[in-house]
């Protein structure tokens, strides 16, 4: 597999898990009664795969791309930094919220975590999109956006 196969894999993978994020956080925001049984194992659910997405983008796709971008002018090496430093601090956001909700059952303030969370998240992907355009190019978000909206249509059609 070679270096632009590797990385659209990668990139594959990931935007995957980015969309399994969003429909689990979604359903989570739309459920009613968000003190029962079912709704404390999605939030348990939500979290874990917002950390294991975080730490896929943090660990693997951002060092990835940087190791194989042939954009390494001073310019997008400045905006590849101040973008890893905001990314990180929503990893510590996402981090914080993941640990005040693993292993307690007080879920009285779960709808504000959630409007702040969304916040985050968006937040994140956007920073995440943009990295990836300075690396690889806006013809590589897109079409690899575009693979992976095709996926969850296939997925939600099964």
């Amino acid at each position: 597999m070679n270096n632009q196969e590797d990385i659209a894999n990668t990139l594959h993978k990931w935007f995957n898990s980015r969309q399994d994020l969003v429909i689990a956080y979604t359903n989570l925001c739309n459920l009613n009664d968000i003190n029962s049984k079912d709704a404390k194992d999605d939030i348990n659910t939500m979290f874990q795969l917002l950390i294991d997405y975080v730490a896929i983008g943090q660990l693997k796709v951002f060092d990835n791309i940087v190791k194989k971008s042939k954009n390494n002018n001073d310019h997008s090496k400045k905006l590849t930094h101040s973008i890893l430093n905001k990314l990180l601090q929503t990893t510590l956001a996402v981090t914080e919220l993941n640990e005040k909700y693993i292993n307690n059952d007080d879920y009285s303030s779960i709808k504000k975590d959630l409007s702040t969370l969304g916040m985050i998240i968006y937040q994140r992907m956007d920073l995440e999109d943009k990295f990836i355009k300075i690396h690889l190019g806006k013809e590589n978000l897109i079409k690899n956006t575009l693979i992976s909206q095709e996926m969850y249509l296939k997925r939600r059609e099964a």
